[in-house]
């Protein structure tokens, strides 16, 4: 494993940037306890008058494509990625606490697919 693939591995850092973020935003605060990120924007959905609500986005990413983009030609570390919501207005993260798995006060549960695997994979039989 490559010195540079290893830092990025370290916490190949995903954060996801959740909600609108209007250009006269404050650039996302540093959380993650990687060196790189992907900045990610989802768009806001009506919660039918709930005041929040843990809804399911979906993203795919290429990541033989960014870690080519970086001059890294090693594989991504999966289990070292990290999701996180950021508050447009401020710039910083959003604390999250219910997430048995997180590494900071501010991971989010999130799951990924292998491309190997098909998409309608079923999850359990019968």
């Amino acid at each position: 494993m490559t010195n540079a693939f290893a830092r990025f591995a370290a916490f190949a850092l995903l954060t996801w940037l959740i909600g609108l973020v209007p250009a006269a935003s404050p650039p996302p605060e540093w959380a993650g306890g990687g060196r790189y990120r992907v900045l990610v924007s989802i768009d806001a959905v009506d919660t039918g008058g709930r005041a929040s609500d843990e809804g399911v986005a979906e993203i795919v990413i290429d990541w033989t494509a960014q870690l080519r983009a970086l001059g890294i030609s090693d594989r991504v570390d999966l289990g070292s990625l990290q999701v996180m919501q950021y508050d447009a207005r401020s710039g910083k993260p959003r604390p999250y606490g219910n997430y048995g798995y997180a590494r900071s006060p501010y991971d989010r549960p999130f799951r990924w697919y292998d491309g190997s695997v098909p998409y309608e994979f079923p999850e359990f039989m019968g």
